[in-house]
């Protein structure tokens, strides 16, 4: 691509099945809607990371392998973007977007490992069972409240992780205030919650039910401050045994 380029258009290389790589330019902003949609050969894009604006379906179902960084001047990642896409192993998605549509990363099947921020709206947006763990970043976004229906950038929101068989790990970076009311409900084979920082005050009703049975909480603070967040009813998986202080 010429290194001029800012913008490419929508439909711009769409079903250009022997497209394999792509060096992006290095001042590109936008990337069209359905841009790469199709192309089942391209393995991997170096995003520019000046990049600010993906349109909708604009690699679904590319061949796209691997790990995908996302750039770090991004804010908004449009539905169905990365929708199909089984070759992603990990994904990391930057603390600048605010916003993830609906099956932004839908059907993902080998999707196994994400990085994404708190403050994202995320629920239906990944919408695979398969992955393994997710390391939440605070973000910088107002991001939502389920409950209330309001904006708030250190909420994890209600009901967004429930029923991932195959999530194992979870970790947490600082700045988390309330995890929401069945978060990670029935995610049974979950063994490891760590990094929990002691901005955490609130975890809603359920939000630890139905976890692996040696799963492991491991807090930064004391037990005097674990003891003062306020925990909703129904968290059977967190004990007075299971909870590791001053990790």
């Amino acid at each position: 691509m010429p290194s001029s380029l800012v913008t490419i258009g929508d439909y711009g290389f769409e079903n250009c099945s022997s497209l394999e790589n792509i060096n992006v330019a290095p001042y590109l902003t936008t990337i069209g809607t359905s841009c790469f949609k199709g192309n089942t050969n391209l393995k991997s894009i170096n995003f520019c990371p000046n990049a600010t604006s993906i349109g909708s379906s604009a690699f679904e179902s590319s061949g796209l392998t691997g790990k995908v960084t996302l750039p770090k001047q991004l804010t908004v990642i449009n539905g169905y973007v990365f929708n199909n896409c089984s070759g992603i192993v990990e994904l990391v998605i930057p603390n600048t977007v605010t916003s993830l549509s609906g099956q932004s990363f839908g059907n993902c099947t080998g999707l196994k490992e994400v990085t994404i921020p708190i403050s994202t709206m995320q629920t239906g947006a990944i919408g695979t069972t398969n992955i393994e763990k997710i390391t939440f970043t605070k973000g910088t976004g107002s991001g939502y409240n389920y409950n209330t229906g309001t904006g708030t950038g250190t909420y994890l929101n209600a009901w967004t992780y429930y029923s991932r068989n195959a999530l194992t790990e979870v970790v947490f970076e600082e700045g988390i205030t309330s995890i929401g009311d069945f978060t990670f409900y029935q995610c049974n084979n979950l063994k490891t919650v760590s990094n929990i920082p002691v901005s955490l005050t609130s975890i809603g009703n359920s939000a630890f039910n139905g976890l692996h049975s040696s799963v492991v909480f491991k807090y930064k603070g004391t037990q005097t401050q674990w003891n003062a967040i306020t925990k909703g009813s129904n968290n059977t998986s967190i004990t007075s045994t299971n909870v590791l202080y001053n990790q």
